[in-house]
């Protein structure tokens, strides 16, 4: 099918504006993988959990208000105690039923 002069303008000016939007896709890509690198770097985790820190990225930002991400707040003492007494006690609890 040929198209007239017009028509090869504009889908080339389409495939240069996609062309654009895929290379700041890529650079945001990129920034974001950077990111993840440098939070493994800044709280010593080894490189091996890259993969599984990504997919925990996606999993939150897929299932969780906007809001709720920048109010939710979390210290070291609460981790701690939701560990010992919610987690861990499911946890012992499986490992006597596995016994």
């Amino acid at each position: 099918m040929a198209l007239g002069g017009n028509a090869l303008v504009f889908e080339d000016e389409i495939f240069e504006e996609v062309k654009d939007q895929d290379i700041l896709s890529m650079e945001k890509e990129r920034g974001l993988i950077f990111k993840v690198v440098q939070f493994l770097i800044k709280n010593h985790l080894p490189f091996s959990a890259a993969d599984d820190l990504l997919k925990f990225v996606r999993q939150i930002a897929q299932n969780t208000e906007k809001s709720i991400l920048q109010r939710a707040h979390i210290s070291a003492t609460t981790a701690a105690l939701i560990t010992r007494r919610c987690i861990g006690s499911t946890l012992k609890e499986q490992i006597f039923e596995d016994l």
